[in-house]
């Protein structure tokens, strides 16, 4: 859905009149924008899975994060240009891992370190590292943007955005508690999506027990 469409939505839902000097336009894609942080704060989403490639060269340690960089997903891949695929492990697994800036080799390992990732050992050769991750949130700013979120789960944004903008300020705190249930419901579909689409669950069965 789009941004502008967004706006209608809320705006109709929250009962603003066309031209409320209060509630501008602006203010309610502000409230739409916060919505779909708060929906993609709650899980680590598939729509925000997305990968980036990396080029390592011989001597350099560190290499900056993609802009839109929010957590990395499982292992980083690297490929080398005669030596194949190598999956890296997270340094911060390794209790007992100490990084040796001397070291040089193919790299093992890495460390995500603010907007950067560290490889250890220092890469000793070319490498291309695919790293998998969750993206942030992308803010929506003209009329004709839109989110990552699948249309499926669109009411939940507009049922949160109408929950930020209806205070009992600007509105009924009755209206505002529909909302919020509402967005609550909302949040428990998308989390139990989430769950099956996860995989198959393999029931746990006790010693002579059946099924």
């Amino acid at each position: 859905m789009r941004l502008d469409a967004y706006r209608e939505k809320v705006r109709r839902r929250a009962g603003v009149a066309t031209g409320d000097q209060l509630i501008t336009p602006a203010l309610i894609d502000d409230v739409v924008n916060q919505a779909l942080q708060q929906i993609d704060g709650e899980a680590m989403w598939p729509w925000l899975e997305t990968s980036a490639t990396l080029t390592l060269v011989a001597g350099t340690t560190s290499y900056a994060l993609p802009t839109d960089f929010r957590k990395a997903k499982g292992t980083i891949v690297l490929i080398g240009a005669t030596s194949g695929r190598t999956e890296l492990v997270e340094v911060s697994a390794i209790s007992a891992f100490v990084a040796d800036p001397t070291m040089t080799g193919r790299p093992s390992g890495y460390a995500i370190d603010g907007d950067s990732v560290v490889f250890t050992p220092t890469p000793d050769a070319a490498y291309t590292a695919r790293l998998g991750y969750y993206r942030t949130t992308l803010e929506l700013v003209d009329d004709a943007d839109t989110p990552l979120l699948p249309d499926q789960w669109h009411g939940a944004v507009v049922a949160i955005a109408v929950g930020l903008l209806v205070t009992p300020e600007k509105g009924s705190r009755s209206a505002k508690e529909v909302a919020d249930i509402e967005a609550a419901n909302w949040i428990r579909r998308m989390r139990s999506s989430l769950r099956r689409s996860t995989g198959t669950i393999i029931p746990r069965v006790r010693p002579g027990g059946w099924v």
